[in-house]
């Protein structure tokens, strides 16, 4: 579980999708070899090395590789929102960075576990997962 409170706002203004990609699979439950799991965020589909930016300003908590993950980004907005991003071929930032709305972070990969080329948005409000898609075009 993802609980952290950076006592400061990073982001601005409305959140954005992170890639252009086709929406390949959707958060919320789903069954997977007669076993049901949460699937804890949403699925871009898109071809190996297709850039993902920052749905929003925030600072790079982790940008690191991993066997089942893949490239894995985990990036802080501010006051419990963390977006974090699984299958990455390649990062554009390193742990530490500030990031801007829109900026170039990673690339998609077939990194980990993973059935295809694609990115994994998660999104953690106060250590909870939210759809990614709910909080696009909202302001906190």
């Amino acid at each position: 579980q993802l609980k952290l409170k950076t006592p400061y706002q990073l982001w601005d203004g409305l959140f954005q999708m992170p890639s252009s990609g086709r929406l390949s699979s959707r958060y919320g439950p789903r069954v997977i070899n007669n076993r049901s799991r949460w699937h804890r965020g949403i699925d871009i589909a898109a071809p190996s090395g297709s850039t993902v930016v920052a749905p929003n300003s925030g600072k790079v908590l982790l940008a690191q590789h991993y066997p089942v993950q893949g490239g894995t980004l985990l990036m802080d907005h501010g006051q419990g929102l963390i977006s974090i991003f699984l299958h990455l071929k390649s990062f554009q930032v390193q742990t530490g960075d500030r990031v801007v709305k829109g900026d170039p972070v990673a690339t998609i990969g077939l990194g980990g576990y993973s059935t295809g080329s694609h990115v994994h948005w998660g999104f953690y409000v106060h250590g909870s997962w939210v759809d990614p898609q709910a909080i696009l075009g909202r302001l906190f």
